[in-house]
């Protein structure tokens, strides 16, 4: 059985296609952050192995709905440190 929403967070995993695909229920919303390759400038994560490139958590959901994208490098809340993120809010089609 399916999820209609999962949210992950700061995940330190690029491989993601797949599960978020099965995972999710046709018209069910995905909320996705994660760190990019410019986050090894700023502090941890480092490994590369483990930040995506930009633009491609988009790829990763190519064919779904994007509802909102962002790609940043900064603050991602009042106050907090620099980061570097991409994340994405996608509804998979029906």
């Amino acid at each position: 059985m399916g999820t209609a929403g999962p949210v992950v967070g700061q995940e330190e995993s690029v491989e993601i296609s797949v599960p978020v695909d099965v995972g999710v229920v046709p018209g069910g919303v995905v909320v996705y952050q994660t760190y990019t390759v410019e986050q090894a400038k700023l502090g941890r994560p480092r490994n590369p192995d483990y930040l995506l490139r930009q633009g491609e958590l988009r790829g990763f959901f190519a064919g779904w709905d994007v509802l909102t994208y962002r790609e940043l490098v900064g603050p991602t809340r009042r106050g907090g440190p620099k980061r570097a993120v991409a994340g994405i809010v996608a509804r998979k089609p029906d």
